[in-house]
């Protein structure tokens, strides 16, 4: 009977993670292309560079707090929770004041006075966010994502709704951050509203302190290296480009990343609370499991990463003005990266297993192939080379995956190669249908 229940707890969870992140994808579009049109694309080049800095100074200080709640075992302990939550609100105040001293060396870095301003204004929704509900985390842990998916939908369409109204009364880049503000300040009341079971209070338990601190020290390693896969090549091509190309290059990474976005989710929302509860399993048992979780991933995800490789370019075309035309080449390299990765992650199972330190090495060999095929590309092709670098690092960063994932028993090479290889067969199928018939 438990597993049963558990396999319900993971379709529930997966069908409210993947609606809930379409319906933001949807929402998120939909204001974009709005937006583009009322805001001039160096606007979005700015604020790429500002979100940028505040992801990167979010992960920087990552201590794992969230991923703490979920593994542990007094994950659902007030003391836990409320120390928690204080550690949580101090690094919210540390991250603005990191913030507000960044504003003046970015501004010279990328010749922009304005971001002296708008740094530190932008920064603020690291003090909104530190008084998140730890409710947030425990609903996480027992799969009760139905409620995290509204709040995070009705934050998102309040971001919208103040950003759109800004813009269409007073076109600037503040129109942005208002609607970040605004976004942030929604979801923190939110949570303490509906996931109001265990209310938080300021605490503090030194081994509550100690156990975070335990777990989350390679996390803390891993998400500072982690930065530079899912957010580096911003800043770096924003040095090297244009600010109107580098607004370019976010229409092509934020659609190219759909898919991606929407497996971290799964990845974090329902697999990692799963593995969790599986983590008395050896790895030889939950290999079957891992085979049944990753085929019913790629049989949803793959497709749509098909459609982008092949028809980028005229989905570029058909949403966006000639300003934006060189996003469909960038859509379609960058799809393909993303298909690769997509082939082959089983997600974290060496977390759930109390193995940090491995999950922080693989990050860091990730890391480095990722600077390196980057700035390789960068050297011998430019441009274009740089996002051919960003797409094919995944590739190569597969053998290194397949040597852990043999170690725990868990490689499945016939799912690999029907990832890889039938993705491929597909794509060129579809790019000569396409040549010779449209």
């Amino acid at each position: 009977m438990p597993s049963i229940s558990l396999k319900k707890q993971a379709v529930r969870g997966t069908a409210w993670t993947v609606a809930g992140y379409g319906t933001s994808q949807i929402l998120r579009f939909g204001s974009n292309l709005v937006l583009t049109r009322l805001l001039v694309p160096e606007y979005f080049g700015l604020m790429a560079i500002i979100n940028v800095l505040l992801i990167g100074l979010s992960l920087f200080s990552d201590i794992g707090i969230g991923s703490s709640i979920i593994q542990n075992k007094r994950g659902d302990d007030p003391t836990f929770l409320n120390t928690a939550w204080t550690i949580q609100i101090f690094r919210g105040f540390v991250l603005w004041i990191c913030a507000c001293i960044c504003g003046l060396p970015f501004a010279r870095l990328y010749g922009e006075t304005q971001l002296i301003w708008i740094i530190p204004v932008s920064g603020l929704t690291a003090i909104i966010s530190g008084f998140n509900s730890t409710g947030l985390f425990t609903a996480n842990r027992h799969m009760k994502l139905s409620v995290l998916t509204l709040i995070e939908l009705g934050s998102q369409t309040v971001t919208i709704l103040v950003m759109v109204t800004w813009a269409l009364f007073f076109p600037s880049i503040w129109a942005l951050v208002a609607g970040g503000l605004t976004g942030a300040l929604m979801k923190m009341i939110s949570s303490h509203l509906w996931l109001a079971d265990i209310p938080n209070r300021l605490t503090w338990n030194q081994e509550s302190f100690k156990s975070i601190i335990h777990f989350g020290r390679w996390i803390f390693v891993s998400t500072v290296l982690g930065f530079f896969i899912g957010h580096a090549d911003k800043l770096i091509l924003g040095k090297f480009l244009s600010l109107s190309d580098l607004g370019v290059y976010s229409i092509a990474s934020m659609m190219s990343k759909l898919m991606e976005k929407i497996y971290d989710k799964i990845s974090h929302q329902v697999l990692f609370p799963i593995y969790s509860k599986l983590n008395h399993l050896s790895p030889q048992q939950l290999r079957q499991k891992v085979k049944k979780i990753r085929t019913s991933l790629m049989m949803f995800l793959l497709p749509p990463l098909w459609c982008l490789v092949i028809f980028g370019s005229d989905i570029i075309n058909l949403l966006y003005d000639s300003r934006y035309q060189d996003a469909g080449w960038m859509l379609q390299v960058l799809s393909a990266g993303v298909l690769f990765l997509i082939s082959y992650s089983i997600g974290p199972f060496h977390l759930a297993y109390g193995n940090s330190f491995l999950f922080m090495k693989l990050v860091a060999t990730r890391s480095f192939i990722f600077l390196a095929a980057m700035f390789l590309g960068g050297f011998f092709a430019g441009k274009v080379g740089l996002i051919c670098g960003i797409a094919i690092s995944n590739l190569i960063f597969y053998p290194i995956e397949v040597s852990v994932y043999r170690r725990f028993s868990l490689w499945i090479p016939q799912l690999d190669a029907l990832g890889i290889l039938g993705s491929g067969a597909v794509i060129a199928t579809g790019l000569w249908f396409k040549h010779v018939f449209i």
